[in-house]
């Protein structure tokens, strides 16, 4: 066999090991970006669920005349 006979097998190895590699780096990138997103998601519906009880409470005080 040829040098580049037997050299083709390894590089096609050494290039799917190094796109293999950085598309789990990406898919890392995504899943903690998904993560942020999520936890802003939850953090503004908290605030949006308190304030909505803070309104019903200050309707239900001025209904009670408290």
């Amino acid at each position: 066999m040829t040098e580049i006979q037997l050299a083709t097998p390894i590089l096609l190895s050494l290039v799917s090991l190094v796109v293999g590699y950085g598309l789990g780096y990406r898919n890392g990138q995504v899943s903690g970006e998904l993560r942020a997103l999520k936890q802003q998601v939850a953090k503004r519906r908290k605030r949006t669920t308190k304030k909505i009880a803070e309104v019903a409470a200050g309707g239900a005080n001025m209904i009670t005349g408290n």
